[in-house]
């Protein structure tokens, strides 16, 4: 199974290098399920081989977890429903 999703992620940080780890870390970062444990280990693998800056690539994933941290943070903020709400549906769904 993490091979049939390891394949996309490799190839996105390949063709779009440091924008490909921004675009990454920001999914993982909104709560999607998409691991970061697969996509810096490649990053540092590519750091290692001399084809990405270490500095760029851990630029590239701080910025991209603080953008998907954001856009979490601004959808919970206008989200109709209080916390209380959502835990009642939860308690309810057991």
């Amino acid at each position: 199974m993490l091979e049939s999703l390891a394949a996309p992620i490799t190839h996105l940080i390949s063709s779009l290098s440091y924008l490909g780890i921004l675009i990454l870390m920001t999914i993982e970062s909104c709560n999607l399920p998409l691991p970061s444990e697969l996509i810096m280990p490649y990053a540092g693998f590519l750091v290692s081989e001399g084809k990405q800056d270490f500095w760029l690539a851990t630029l590239a994933g701080a910025v991209g977890c603080t953008i998907g941290s954001l856009i979490s943070y601004w959808l919970g903020a206008i989200s109709e429903k209080s916390w209380d709400e959502y835990s009642l549906l939860l308690v309810s769904l057991k």
